[in-house]
């Protein structure tokens, strides 16, 4: 039917126009975020960062693009127009809620395998790279945990001859160390973090017993999770299969609510796309705007009672099956109930009518 593909053609364009914007915001805010530890050259990490991304981006890009038809469809008097030719919405709409489908079923790819896939694409870049990017993680006068069970404190550092100067070393690594230098550098050693100190001292503790030691020059290994940087989790790097077998080990109650979210999740298309229908319908005088403003409390509500799932699990006051699932079980009860109470009020003008 021409309705539907007229429908459908303005959905999936202002899918994509709001697809483009939101991943434009997307790669700004990252290329922010991580111009300390990215170079020019590194534009492929920031890319793969932006894949996982996917799972946000694209419901609300659907979501809006939906709303925005509907606006000026409604503007323009067309649904008008489609109920006077004797359409109803669920007619005409079969094409977008098919589309949504679509969306869903390519977002569960994303949140199963594609997205934790370029996750560990990013880590092994990293770890490759780790030589180059070292001193980026340091800032001068600044206390940094980059490093395992390790805090640096560095006065000034010379990134052309990547020196650093007045170094504060604070460990817990074996027993509580405390190391001062004059000079310090760091380097990878075969495929160790190394770092070389010069003019320094050591104060160890290590139960009863302290130590307080005096060198010209002091070795020792850093261990570091480059990853961390990006917040990169150790089950965001996990597919289905790898994430099914770390519960098998342990079932922590986070990663078990991170399996089912990678399914109940991509649902949201599908109810959001239901949500637009429902409520992004206007009259042709309507006030503008009205179809962002629900959208916008839309991704807000989804994102309260989200929080309030994740909340609820990680105190042990809720499963973590339900907590996943407990977003769009609310959402659902919501819109059949609206659904119901619609009806409700359109027999009863026919039965005062």
């Amino acid at each position: 039917m021409l309705i539907r593909r007229y429908v459908l053609g303005h959905v999936i364009k202002a899918f994509l126009a709001a697809l483009a914007v939101l991943y434009s915001v997307m790669f700004i805010v990252q290329w922010v975020k991580l111009s300390g530890l990215l170079s020019a050259g590194d534009v492929d990490i920031l890319l793969l960062a932006l894949v996982p991304m996917a799972v946000f981006v694209i419901p609300m890009a659907l979501l809006f693009g939906v709303l925005i038809v509907l606006e000026n469809l409604s503007a323009d008097s067309e649904i008008v127009a489609m109920k006077a030719c004797g359409l109803n919405t669920l007619s005409w709409s079969r094409p977008v809620i098919l589309f949504a489908v679509i969306c869903m079923f390519v977002h569960i790819m994303i949140a199963t395998q594609w997205g934790p896939d370029s996750m560990k694409a990013i880590q092994r870049s990293l770890a490759a790279g780790a030589s180059e990017r070292i001193y980026d993680f340091l800032k001068e006068r600044d206390f940094n945990d980059t490093f395992n069970n390790t805090i640096i404190y560095v006065e000034s550092i010379d990134r052309d001859d990547e020196i650093l100067q007045d170094v504060f070393i604070e460990s817990v690594a074996e027993g509580h160390s405390v190391i001062t230098a004059e000079y310090g550098k760091i380097a990878m050693v075969a495929g160790n973090i190394m770092m070389l100190l010069a003019n320094g001292s050591i104060f160890r503790e290590d139960g009863d017993v302290a130590r307080y030691i005096k060198f010209k020059e002091y070795l020792f290994t850093l261990e570091a999770e480059l990853s961390q940087e990006i917040d990169i989790r150790s089950y965001e790097i996990a597919n289905q299969q790898e994430l099914q077998a770390m519960i098998d080990r342990w079932a922590a109650p986070s990663w078990v609510k991170e399996y089912h979210d990678r399914y109940a999740f991509p649902v949201l298309n599908v109810i959001l796309v239901l949500v637009a229908l429902t409520f992004g319908i206007q009259k042709p005088r309507s006030a503008k705007f009205t179809g962002f403003i629900v959208g916008v409390a839309t991704i807000l509500g989804y994102y309260l009672i989200f929080i309030l799932s994740d909340r609820l699990v990680k105190s042990e006051q809720l499963s973590p099956i339900l907590g996943a699932w407990l977003p769009n079980i609310f959402f659902v009860t919501m819109l059949v109930f609206t659904w119901i109470l619609r009806r409700f009020r359109a027999g009863r003008g026919h039965a005062l009518g």
